[in-house]
């Protein structure tokens, strides 16, 4: 139904979604728990919920059941539309007539099962894996077709070719910034990112090589080659086998891909984004950690690294899935030393490298026991150690040592803590996971130094970006995840919408009014000041630091009126919050949340490493620093950085969406695709293009459409402005373009509400009309039934007339017929007796008997022939005559047939047309219908935007008052203590000006008592100070002697205490934490005091230094009289008022 007229929300109170009820019998696309929206019709309805039942299912391909029913469907759940809107197939999805999640999903999925898996919505080109590589029209050998258009794809269906093409030819045609340009493909694992970018890639390496010189061209495709080249290498160290891919990368890629001024590919450079260190070390159940380790176990020659089966280590056999379709053969082994060779690494090298991987296999299986207060390293695990030191070269003796224990810089000195087995092997896990994600940062180091170039080319940027995830138990690794994905939809919004007002400013639309959904308030919220990662970075500066208050802090910050929409923490969840991205509402678990963040690597271990004796490892680690960035800091100046390297380039987008779990051809799971496009920015679109003028009309389908309203003037333009306005809309939410009229979407429903009751007037009079030609059938049915009888006898009268006047005309003939033959019969005899005469004549009058016979013969067939003709004649007189008497009598039928013939077509005829108009008035109401969801849920849309935005302003504006409050008290206090100060200022002008004035006329003996004075009260300062530094020096002893005695207490404690102490020992410290804070606090606070008393010495020495001086002069002037001695004395001038 349709919510209240005009009625405002109540306060916080989220207005809901308005719908229109289903119609019983009208097609539609309804929500279905593993399709998404199935194609089916309205079985019932009974105000709260539907029955709908799937339509007859003509393609195998498709999955639901036919004739399935799905009961207790709310209204949201039901799109109710026509036919037309079902069997709509476009190449760009914001061309389709009603824009809605259901008929998006339903063209992709029609596309899809065509094996067309290409669809562009405005800027994004959507691309569904089809998980076959033979398509006909996607295969290679039509690159070419792509290739030979011009400066943009017009011809062609979407493609990632078309993109590449298209971004290409910007890139080369562009005269003002931005000159370059980026292509920006994302989606989840299994989706095909890497393999778009590698059809990218290869697309753009041939399209640089179809012009130039041959030169040019072999430089171009050996730049080509080598980036091809890099793969191997990358994918082996980057990517793994996951639960939903079998070759997933687990890093971020921005590879920039670099021209020169014609065109040519030169060169590349590629920068990695959050390596997923947690896989370096272990795999959950059905994957698999780093294809490199199982590279390192295939190997022929794996003896030389002493390396066994992968089934023998922890981490690779963690998931319990060895075998692999990629990377999994002593061939892909080989394959990536090759590849390693050819861009410049020596054999030495590449073996050094694998002796990174082979120590990691070896340490993690390296575990740990509990030996009193710390631990050991297990009985069996010190082969693990042994052969880890061998690999990666270092000293065995310190290694061991500082595997099982750490050292904290106190006042004291250095003192060595045991660690227990869990923070022995945390540690250890550290410096493996360190030490792997540096190395692959060394190589793709090596590969930008082959690929990489110097100047100041043009360029392209290729992003392979982890997508948007939000899975069963989500950490610290999706929150950094979503923080990318969140930012780079944020930047498409922004583009997308100024891309769209540019197209209404075109055509002259005002678009002042117009705001696009922002997602920037949850930005601010994760990555801004006293944000959720500036929060937990101050957590882990902290010792006390830990994830429970890091929680509590966040929920404190996050959970006011600013951040309400996109945060939530539940009352039951009690180590948990979420966050409402862009793509939905992710929960995450805040478990080792600081630990991820710090991970931190001991500075033994860095110095440990860098003392290797192998020229490779020795260079992996950096030199170790004091202060290191945190996790989540980098990761965020990293996305900072990549967003404005986006921003400086004109871009594209490639979304990858996997179309079912199971990885197979033709297979289409309708939830999960959604959530793809929810999450990669694909429904964004729609609701950008809402937040705008989302119909746009033609003039002359707009005038057909709506000229009902009523209309004036000859030109399109002209009758579409009087249409609207006739309608009264307000002309900033419809407005005429220059070829088009754009129109809100609350807009385009008055239209079609105003178009509705337009159609119901002229109904009401047709229909009229129709009931009067309907009455007046009805009473000549009346007539016609009364005189029935009548009219059956007359039509029998006529039957047996018409009989009665054909019997007597067949008698007549049959005698006339009679009288006929008897002649004939006559003149046979004659005939015959003709003959028999002349047979007796004899012989010699044969000839003349011959020619009277010739005669007689002619005359007689003269005669027959007349005979004939005459019969001829008759008969078809009479055969006329039958006939018009036929007709005659077939008239009369007809004409009494005719009349009721008559009434029924009428009848008939007009039982059509309102069967017409019934089906139209049906149709129409489907359109008001679709009409009235479309114009409802835009209305909620954009109320539910206003709303935001005004709770946005409200926020801000009060900030912005508290602030201006803050500035106009502090500006008060300011002015305040500034109108003091100059008030002292000019007393003490005054006072000096006296003092001049009283100078010039005191005498000598004055001026040295003063002086006199003045050097008593500098030595007593002086005194005062040396006093306050021995009490100063007397408290620091004494506090350094109680913090030794307290850490002599508590090593003495430690060395007594057991495991059920802890608790115990842990609070004493915390107190001598607090006392040693106190004191240093109050040594903080001494020497504050001995700083304001050196001033203060430092203000009496310039004072008496003054005075030295004015003694001086005094000394030169000559003696006062008495009188002046007795002035000078009165207390107006005494020594205390001038000090």
């Amino acid at each position: 139904g349709v919510v209240g007229d005009n009625m405002p929300p109540k306060k916080n109170e989220k207005k809901k979604e308005a719908v229109l009820d289903p119609e019983v019998g009208s097609l539609c696309l309804f929500n279905h728990e593993e399709h998404a929206w199935s194609y089916g019709k309205v079985i019932s309805w009974d105000g709260k919920t539907a029955v709908c039942k799937a339509h007859e299912n003509t393609n195998p391909l498709f999955t639901w059941e036919t004739g399935e029913q799905l009961a207790k469907l709310s209204a949201e759940d039901v799109f109710c539309c026509n036919q037309e809107v079902l069997d709509e197939n476009v190449l760009d999805l914001l061309s389709l007539t009603v824009l809605h999640d259901s008929t998006l999903l339903n063209v992709l999925r029609k596309r899809y099962f065509s094996d067309y898996i290409y669809t562009n919505i405005g800027a994004i080109t959507v691309a569904l894996n089809p998980f076959n590589f033979k398509i006909p029209w996607y295969t290679d050998d039509n690159m070419g077709k792509y290739l030979a258009e011009g400066d943009r794809i017009e011809e062609n269906i979407p493609h990632s070719w078309a993109t590449a093409h298209n971004t290409f030819w910007e890139m080369r045609n562009a005269t003002h910034d931005p000159v370059n340009q980026c292509i920006l493909v994302s989606g989840e694992s299994g989706a095909g990112k890497t393999e778009a970018s590698k059809i990218v890639m290869k697309y753009l390496a041939a399209l640089s090589c179809k012009s130039g010189s041959d030169a040019q061209k072999q430089a171009a495709v050996a730049v080509g080659s080598n980036i091809n080249i890099t793969s191997a290498p990358l994918e082996a160290f980057g990517n793994a086998r996951t639960a939903r891919n079998d070759n997933s990368s687990r890093f971020g890629k921005w590879m920039k891909v670099q021209f020169d001024d014609s065109g040519f590919l030169v060169g590349a450079h590629i920068t990695k984004y959050l390596l997923e260190k947690s896989r370096i070390v272990t795999a959950s159940p059905g994957e698999r950690v780093y294809h490199s380790f199982y590279c390192l176990c295939r190997a022929s020659d794996k003896a030389k690294w002493d390396i066994l089966s992968d089934t023998d280590y922890r981490s690779t056999s963690a998931g319990k899935q060895s075998a692999n379709k990629e990377f999994d053969t002593a061939e892909e082994f080989v394959e990536i030393n090759t590849n390693l060779q050819t861009l410049g690494v020596s054999v030495e090298t590449i073996e050094s490298i694998w002796k990174v991987v082979a120590g990691v296999l070896n340490l993690e299986n390296a575990d740990f026991e509990a030996s009193g207060e710390g631990s050991q390293i297990g009985k069996n695990s010190q082969q693990w150690v042994d052969k880890t030191v061998k690999a990666w070269s270092i000293d065995g003796a310190v290694f061991t040592k500082e595997l099982i224990t750490t050292t904290l810089d106190t006042r004291d000195g250095p003192v060595e803590t045991l660690l227990n087995p869990m923070k022995a092997r945390d540690g250890r896990s550290a410096l493996t996971k360190t030490l792997y994600d540096h190395q692959f940062s060394w190589i793709i180091e090596t590969c930008n130094n082959t690929l990489n170039v110097e100047g100041d080319g043009r360029w392209i940027g290729l992003l392979d970006i982890f997508g948007f995830e939000d899975f069963e138990i989500n950490s610290f690794e999706q929150l950094c995840i979503n923080l990318a994905n969140e930012s780079l939809q944020n930047h498409y919004n922004k583009y997308i919408f100024e891309k769209d007002m540019d197209e209404c400013r075109t055509e002259g639309i005002d678009v002042t009014a117009v705001e696009f959904p922002d997602n920037g308030p949850c930005l601010r919220m994760i990555t801004g000041k006293g944000g959720i990662f500036a929060m937990l970075d101050e957590e882990c500066a902290l010792g006390t630091g830990s994830d429970e208050s890091f929680l509590s802090k966040t929920v404190d910050a996050c959970s006011g009126d600013a951040y309400k929409e996109f945060f939530t923490k539940k009352t039951l969840a009690k180590a948990s919050f979420i966050i409402h991205h862009y793509a939905g509402s992710v929960s995450y678990e805040i478990a080792n949340f600081l630990d991820k963040n710090r991970d931190t690597l001991k500075i033994a271990f860095v110095n440990l490493m860098r003392a290797s004796s192998d020229a490779l490892i020795c260079t992996l680690l950096p030199p170790a620093q004091s202060k290191k960035m945190t996790v989540g800091g980098f990761f965020k100046s990293q996305v900072a950085d990549l967003m404005d390297l986006i921003n400086s380039t004109n871009p594209h987008w490639i979304r990858c969406v996997k179309p079912h779990p199971a990885k197979k051809p033709l297979s289409f799971h309708g939830v999960k695709t959604m959530q793809q496009l929810a999450s990669s920015g694909v429904l964004g679109t729609v609701k950008i293009r809402k937040a705008g003028f989302p119909v746009r009309i033609q003039f002359e389908h707009f005038v057909e459409a709506y000229s009902i309203i009523g209309t004036t003037g000859t030109e399109a333009k002209d009758r579409c402005q009087a249409i609207i306005n006739n309608s009264g809309l307000d002309p900033k939410t419809a407005q005429i373009g220059k070829a088009r009229v754009f129109l809100k979407s609350d807009s385009y429903v008055e239209l079609e509400k105003l178009k509705k009751i337009k159609l119901e007037l002229h109904n009401v009079v047709f229909l009229a009309h129709c009931r009067a030609y309907l009455a007046i059938i009805g009473l000549k049915q009346v007539v016609y039934d009364a005189n029935k009888a009548a009219v059956d006898q007359m039509r029998e009268e006529v039957r047996r007339e018409v009989r009665a006047k054909y019997e007597s005309e067949r008698a007549e003939r049959e005698a006339r017929e009679a009288e006929e033959r008897e002649a004939l019969a006559a003149i046979a005899d004659g005939l015959a007796n003709i003959g028999r005469d002349a047979d007796t004549a004899g012989n010699n009058i044969v000839e003349q008997e011959h020619r009277e016979w010739t005669k007689l013969m002619e005359d007689f067939e003269n005669m027959f022939a007349v005979i004939e003709e005459m019969v001829s004649e008759r008969e078809e007189r009479e055969e006329q005559e039958k006939i018009e008497r036929e007709e005659e009598a077939q008239r009369l039928l007809d004409d009494a047939a005719t009349q009721i013939q008559r009434t029924l077509r009428g009848w008939l005829c007009r039982t059509k047309l309102l069967r017409q108009l019934t089906e139209r008035a049906r149709a129409q109401t489907e359109y008001d219908v679709d009409s009235r969801i479309f114009r409802q849920h835009m209305v909620m849309l954009a109320l539910d935007t206003q709303r935001v935005l005004m709770e946005d302003d409200f926020a801000q504006s009060a900030n912005r008052r508290n602030a201006a409050d803050e500035r106009e008290a502090q500006w008060k206090a300011n002015e305040a203590r500034r109108q003091a100060q100059v008030k002292a200022v000019e007393e003490r002008k005054m006072e000096k000006f006296l003092m001049q004035q009283q100078m010039e006329d005191e005498v000598t003996e004055h001026a040295l008592i003063e002086a006199h004075r003045l050097r008593v009260q500098r030595q007593e300062v002086e005194r005062h100070k040396k006093i306050r530094k021995a009490q100063e020096n007397i408290g620091k002893k004494a506090i350094a002697a109680a913090l030794q005695a307290e850490a002599f207490e508590a090593r003495e404690l430690k060395a007594r205490e057991t495991e059920s102490y802890q608790l115990r020992r842990q609070r004493d410290f915390a107190v001598t934490q607090e006392s040693f804070n106190e004191a240093v606090e109050q040594s903080r606070t001494q020497r504050t005091r001995v700083l304001q008393d050196s001033a203060a010495y430092k203000n009496g020495q310039h004072q008496y230094a003054t005075m030295e001086a004015e003694e001086q002069a005094a000394r030169r002037l000559p003696s006062p009289p008495l009188v002046l001695n007795e002035i000078l004395k009165s207390p107006q001038y005494s020594t205390p008022s001038r000090q």
